[in-house]
């Protein structure tokens, strides 16, 4: 992974789930300005090929940032066209049969009719594509108690999130150990309940 000078991440605190070949291919190297993608030359970050779909690599932004485009300039196990999503989980619908970006799931076009929103899978305000909510990534974040959830990075033990990890779900409802429906952390984790989620959705759609 390696990104351009002219990033937002350019330069920013990176980290990734572990490391390859002891610390020559450190996290930070994918934000250094240099695109060299040979990896015998060591300018690239690389985690331990051991990790397979659970492997993760962040960098910390420093801010909130609109991201439009996500530039991979090397790397394997990628989603094959038309699905993405940190385990290409989703199949996208963009207007005429377009192929979308297989990391963000944007659309090179406009969404066909009565459909928006990341991959153009979205047709409703308010709802989620399973039961159980394994796969909800919208920002709802409040407990049917009506208190707001905390972050998911203080609850280590959980770690299959829809939206990558921990740190993408933050304080948002999720269902990451496959529980009856969504559910979160409130009071410093010390209690746990049920998302105010009432609405289901229709099948094979997703978001909130």
């Amino acid at each position: 992974m390696c990104f351009y000078s002219g990033n937002v991440a350019y330069r920013k605190t990176a980290s990734q789930v572990s490391y390859t070949w002891g610390d020559k291919f450190p996290a930070d190297r994918a934000v250094d300005g240099n695109v060299d993608q040979w990896r015998s030359h060591e300018h690239c970050a690389l985690p331990d090929r051991g990790q397979g779909t659970n492997a993760w690599w962040q960098v910390d932004l420093e801010g909130i940032f609109d991201i439009l485009r996500v530039e991979i300039y090397s790397g394997n196990n990628k989603c094959k066209p038309r699905y993405f999503g940190s385990q290409c989980q989703f199949e996208c619908q963009c207007r005429a049969g377009e192929t979308c970006n297989d990391v963000t799931g944007k659309c090179p076009s406009d969404c066909p009719n009565k459909l928006w929103g990341v991959g153009c899978l979205l047709s409703s305000d308010n709802y989620y594509n399973d039961p159980r909510g394994t796969n909800y990534m919208g920002k709802f974040a409040h407990a049917r108690t009506d208190v707001r959830c905390i972050p998911w990075i203080d609850q280590e033990k959980h770690t299959k999130f829809p939206d990558g990890g921990r740190t993408e779900a933050a304080n948002y409802c999720r269902n990451p150990d496959g529980y009856i429906n969504t559910w979160c952390y409130y009071n410093s984790g010390l209690n746990w309940a049920h998302c105010k989620l009432d609405n289901k959705c229709t099948y094979e759609t997703i978001g909130h």
